[in-house]
């Protein structure tokens, strides 16, 4: 993947449980940082053919919210998706959950530059 798809993102995720959040992440080299109002993402991305494939941290920050999956406060999503003209579509799980499943569509932000 090229440097061309740097950038922030704004994310939209759902659970096999039906609960839905959003957030905003930063990916810089295949590497994603991002967060929500009650949680933080951090993880890393590799390539497989025109696929991606990673995991992506997430823990809580603040002691209000519950996750997509209920009272998980910490966990490690598995991924793999692709991510093309700016917009992504992943899939995947709980690490050691696979029960618990999860969709991740990403949008390129429209940043507004401070006057």
């Amino acid at each position: 993947m090229s440097h061309t798809s740097n950038g922030t993102y704004t994310v939209r995720f759902r659970s096999s449980l039906g609960s839905v959040g959003a957030g905003v992440i930063e990916l810089e080299d295949l590497t994603v940082k991002g967060g929500d109002s009650a949680f933080i993402f951090s993880g890393k991305f590799q390539e497989q053919g025109d696929t991606l494939v990673g995991k992506v941290s997430v823990r809580q920050h603040s002691g209000y919210g519950m996750s997509i999956f209920g009272p998980l406060s910490s966990f490690v999503l598995e991924l793999k998706g692709q991510l093309v003209s700016g917009r992504g579509v992943f899939s995947g799980y709980v690490s050691g959950k696979p029960n618990l499943k999860v969709t991740v569509e990403l949008q390129r932000a429209n940043l507004v530059a401070a006057e």
